[in-house]
């Protein structure tokens, strides 16, 4: 092997493994970014059903965006002033409004999709609204700060996996 092709082997070797590294850390640096907005916005998914639940609507106000919707089971879509109008009614009680089985399933600088089981124990107008929900929940970064611009949800059917 002449010196020549040795010194192309190493210098090739050299930048593969440069790439290599730079590609790794960059990798590295987005999964830890992605992780934390999984974090961030997990925290809220909790925040939101936690006060819903006890009808603290004044942290509601301030997580969904202007023109947040709910898409309701049925189809029926939900602004975010109504939302919030169900949600202080009195005719509405929530014994348990809990998210699991929670996966924020693509994550972008300033977008946030997450989706969960959203159980919910209570009553509306004195009829039961027990129900279990697959919920699929959009967070948008605003202003360096994460909000809900909007949520589906769709029933899940007792026996279904």
């Amino acid at each position: 092997m002449s010196m020549r092709n040795l010194a192309a082997i190493t210098v090739t070797a050299v930048l593969y493994l440069s790439f290599n590294q730079a590609v790794t850390a960059q990798s590295n640096s987005n999964t830890q970014t992605n992780t934390n907005v999984a974090t961030i916005v997990t925290d809220l998914d909790h925040q939101w059903l936690a006060h819903a639940r006890t009808r603290q609507t004044q942290f509601l106000h301030e997580l969904f965006t202007d023109d947040f919707v709910e898409v309701l089971d049925g189809g029926q879509i939900l602004t975010k002033a109504q939302l919030i109008g169900f949600i202080e009614a009195s005719n509405t009680q929530m014994d348990v409004l809990d998210a699991d089985e929670i996966q924020v399933s693509e994550v972008s600088p300033n977008v946030a999709i997450l989706t969960d089981r959203t159980t919910i124990k209570g009553r509306f107008n004195g009829q039961d609204i027990t129900a279990q929900s697959r919920v699929f929940r959009v967070f948008l970064k605003q202003h360096d700060k994460w909000r809900a611009a909007g949520a589906v949800l769709t029933r899940i059917v007792p026996g279904a996996k």
